[in-house]
């Protein structure tokens, strides 16, 4: 799965997969993966991830992530719950910048 996010904040944008007949993932040119994003996407400021294992959703309420300074998959709890603010990195990430 890709994940192209804002560089300088680490919000998420887009996510992009794709799968052949087997159900195996893809490697996609960075090329395509600019052509899917919708066009009010700055894209001097984006950067694209490449998260080769599972994401499995928390138990928690919250959102995911990139850490800008680590570059690496991040997920934040809703402010107000417990645990809040809290980052859970993941260690399996190759980072692409464009």
């Amino acid at each position: 799965m890709y994940v192209i996010y804002d560089s300088k904040t680490g919000e998420i944008v887009h996510t992009h997969t794709e799968v052949d007949a087997h159900g195996n993932h893809l490697e996609i040119p960075l090329e395509s993966l600019y052509t899917v994003l919708n066009p009010s996407i700055d894209r001097s400021t984006i950067a694209v991830a490449r998260i080769k294992t599972p994401i499995e959703q928390p138990a928690s309420q919250g959102k995911f992530f990139i850490d800008p300074e680590s570059r690496k998959l991040a997920f934040r709890e809703d402010q107000g719950r417990p645990g809040a603010g809290t980052i859970a990195p993941s260690e399996k990430m190759k980072e692409h910048r464009h």
